[in-house]
């Protein structure tokens, strides 16, 4: 199997499985389970950002040269998996506005010139930077939203006793309204992720993608560390 079809199959398998969280989710919530419910909604969000990380390095838009440290060490690495599952986050939100990414991308294209001098390749118009300047404030807008899934994941997965409020977070405290929303948002991610994965990019689209990826995961380091710590770690126990 080529890098490129292993990571492809990687892709449609997150896709699978953020749809399998989303029907599990959509099951427990038919049983008033609107926590656990919920935790699934998360889940599968992460899985469909997982999903929009693999498509793009199999596409091979992102390079070493796209990416800030610490990602970049992850590929000099080969720890491919470990960088999907610290950047999920951008995947998320790249693929959920992925209509207007892509409508932008060929508007961007129409005018832009091959130079081999610039660092990507490619020399945009005034208009066609003021377009990614345009997504990217977008995304740093999408980034802040980050902290309202956090608040979401804290309450939606185990007991947790806060002293200082003298209040006990747990699943089972978790509202009808906010499953229903989170799950319903969940299938909408998923819909306008799929066809991120099948739109053909030719070189100069890819050039772009490559310019304004660079400046995508830059947005995203403020909330590295709580995106990072965002997904359950495994703990692995010694007998």
């Amino acid at each position: 199997m080529s890098y490129k079809d292993f990571f492809e199959e990687t892709s449609d398998a997150c896709l699978k499985n953020a749809k399998q969280y989303i029907k599990d989710g959509e099951i427990l919530y038919s049983f008033r389970s609107y926590g656990h419910a919920l935790a699934m909604a998360i889940l599968g969000n992460v899985e469909i950002g997982k999903t929009a990380i693999y498509n793009l390095y199999a596409k091979n838009l992102i390079p070493k040269k796209v990416l800030p440290q610490p990602y970049a060490t992850h590929f000099e690495k080969k720890e491919i998996e470990k960088f999907a599952e610290e950047s999920w986050w951008i995947g998320l939100v790249l693929s959920s506005n992925i209509e207007e990414i892509i409508q932008n991308l060929i508007e961007i294209s129409e005018e832009a010139k091959i130079n081999p001098s610039k660092e990507f390749g490619i020399e945009l118009t005034q208009k066609g930077h003021q377009q990614i300047k345009k997504l990217l404030n977008k995304m740093i807008n999408k980034n802040k939203k980050f902290y309202e899934l956090e608040e979401f994941n804290n309450k939606a997965f185990f007991v947790k006793p806060n002293q200082k409020e003298k209040k006990v977070y747990s699943p089972i405290f978790v509202k009808k309204s906010i499953a229903k929303e989170q799950i319903t948002k969940a299938k909408k991610n998923i819909k306008t992720a799929e066809p991120f994965l099948v739109f053909p990019l030719n070189e100069v689209h890819q050039k772009i993608a490559q310019m304004f990826l660079k400046s995508a995961f830059q947005s995203i380091l403020p909330i590295k560390k709580e995106v990072t710590q965002f997904i359950i770690p495994t703990i692995e126990v010694t007998i």
